[in-house]
Parts: structure tokens; sequence; C-alpha cells
């Protein structure tokens, strides 16, 4: 079970490892989940990943003419409303309704009746394939699950610790 969180803007595992997708894990500071209890920087980053997104969808979506610009659409209402958080503006509803629009966009539903009007296909090159291998092999990441269990069997020790301290000292008033 996760952790429930009562801040808005606090340390996020899951922000840095979607800062890794878009950037690679080399590429980017180890420790960078600290970096998302600010709410400037959150934006900053939403906003780079938005740009890497706009720049993949020209690219990969150059034959079919209305999703791309539906798609690009999306991602233009996706960033006015990331440029419209702050830490009184709560519009975190619209970006998930925002993201989960471009995610129903890609996978080829329509909002006329629900169906598949589209379907994805996913190519992966002969050379993408042999330099991802090699990649991968030269550089033994840690994996964005591996790191994410990692991080949940630490905080579940740190729970245990704090319930056996407490438990085992009783306080007199």
């Amino acid at each position: 079970m996760k952790n429930i969180i009562t801040n808005r803007f606090h340390d996020s595992l899951d922000m840095e490892m979607t800062d890794w997708e878009f950037f690679g894990e080399q590429n980017r500071p180890k420790g960078y989940a600290s970096a998302f209890n600010n709410c400037n920087n959150f934006k900053k980053r939403c906003i780079a990943f938005i740009k890497k997104i706009r720049r993949r969808i020209n690219d990969a979506v150059f034959n079919d003419v209305p999703l791309n610009e539906l798609l690009l659409g999306d991602l233009k209402i996706l960033e006015e409303e990331v440029k419209n958080i702050s830490n009184k503006n709560f519009n975190e509803i619209d970006i998930i309704a925002d993201l989960f629009r471009i995610i129903a966009h890609l996978l080829g539903w329509d909002c006329l009746d629900g169906k598949y009007y589209r379907t994805p296909t996913f190519h992966q090159s002969r050379e993408q394939e042999i330099n991802l291998y090699k990649h991968r092999i030269s550089n033994k990441p840690i994996g964005l699950a591996q790191a994410y269990y990692r991080h949940k069997i630490i905080n579940q020790l740190l729970n245990r610790i704090h319930t056996l301290c407490w438990s085992n000292h009783s306080v007199d008033f």
C-alpha cells in the first residue's frame, strides 16, 4: 500500500522515474525525486515532457493528419493546464483528464461512440533493437520497477522500525 501524501508538491519517485523515461536514467541526477516538492520545478519538468511529446508526435504521427491535429490540440490544452499549476490552483483533475484523453487518442478510441477507429502499430527496426540491447547490456540500468520496489521495501522497513520503537516504549504521564 502506498503512503498517503498530504502535500500537493512532494518528493516523488514516480515523477523521477517519469523523468528517466523521457530523458534517460543516465542523463538525470539520482535523488531527483526531491525536486518535485517545488511547484515551479514541477511545472518546468512537465513542460519539458510536453515539448518532447510534441516533437515525437510530429515525427511519429505524420500519416494521419486528423490524429496529429487531435493530439497536438490535446497537448496544447494540457500545456495550458500545467502552466496554471500553482500552490493555490487545484487543477489536477483537468490534467489527469487531459492525459487520459491523449492516451485514448493514441490507442485508437473515438469520442463519437467509444469504439476503436485506429489500430496503433508499434515497430522497432532491427537497428533500434540492437542499439537498445547494447545500451541495456553496457549500462546495466537499475530499472524502473526495481527502483520502485526498492523504495517500497525501504518505506516498509522504516514503518516497521518506527512501530517497533514506539511499541516498546511506554510513556508515563
